[in-house]
């Protein structure tokens, strides 16, 4: 039987690289999964955990009877500053969501966030507010899928994981059986959804968080970093070599 091991992409190519390695003890299996390059900065808002890793979850509470509650965290305070050029960041993006039928169809919670968040700009700016704070999505119950991987979870990263790939981290952490490997991450600071803007010069460009996730638990600048044993020093577009060293990570 081979050992379940999944793949996405590589940190440093961002290529698929299918992995299977031999296990003898199939209650061993585990999952290798590879986050780099996730999009977008509000991952704690929009995560949806793998079946694979989600039913791993430390239970919050119990109904008494011994069955565990599988609880996803809650995605936290935004601090948004109020700014008519702000505003109108979001309420352009809600008019490029509208536009496109697909999106409607696909998305619809979004687009209504979207709009609460432009009506709450609107009442920041009548009142005269500098900024406002909006709850996240609150905690809830998982699904209860069953969980298919049964050992170890070892998570790939390097220099490559930033933004939102950090903020998964955030969540991968949290779980039992989970371990990063690899190298140092990227950092990252908690203003989060940049502005883009080109200096008058037209020389180069102006960015910078137009909100802040306060309630972020990782602070500003901290990055992930691999425990003793699971730090790859190793040339990581050796994928021979990087096969090879995955294999010691799951004893084989």
């Amino acid at each position: 039987m081979n050992r379940r091991v999944l793949v996405p992409r590589t940190a440093s190519t961002s290529r698929r690289v299918p992995v299977a390695l031999p296990a003898s003890n199939p209650a061993r299996s585990g999952a290798f999964t590879t986050p780099a390059m996730c999009s977008t900065e509000n991952t704690l808002a929009a995560a949806r955990w793998s079946p694979a890793i989600r039913a791993q979850a430390a239970p919050d509470a119990s109904d008494g009877g011994g069955t565990r509650q599988i609880i996803q965290p809650a995605a936290g305070e935004i601090t948004y500053r109020a700014t008519a050029g702000n505003r109108q960041w979001y309420a352009d993006t809600l008019g490029r969501m509208r536009a496109d039928p697909l999106f409607v169809q696909e998305n619809t919670p979004v687009i209504e966030q979207t709009q609460a968040i432009v009506e709450a700009f609107d009442a920041a700016l009548a009142a005269g507010q500098q900024i406002f704070t909006l709850a996240g999505r609150p905690a809830v119950p998982d699904t209860g899928a069953p969980n298919p991987v049964q050992g170890p979870v070892v998570v790939l990263v390097d220099a490559g994981c930033s933004g939102g790939c950090l903020d998964t981290l955030d969540l991968l952490v949290r779980l039992p059986n989970v371990r990063i490997a690899g190298s140092t991450t990227a950092t990252d600071s908690i203003f989060i959804e940049p502005t883009v803007m080109r200096l008058p010069s037209n020389y180069s460009d102006l960015s910078y968080g137009h909100k802040a996730w306060t309630s972020r638990q990782r602070g500003n600048n901290q990055p992930f970093t691999p425990a003793q044993g699971l730090a790859y020093t190793g040339n990581p577009a050796d994928e021979t070599a990087v096969r090879e060293w995955v294999g010691t990570l799951f004893g084989g």
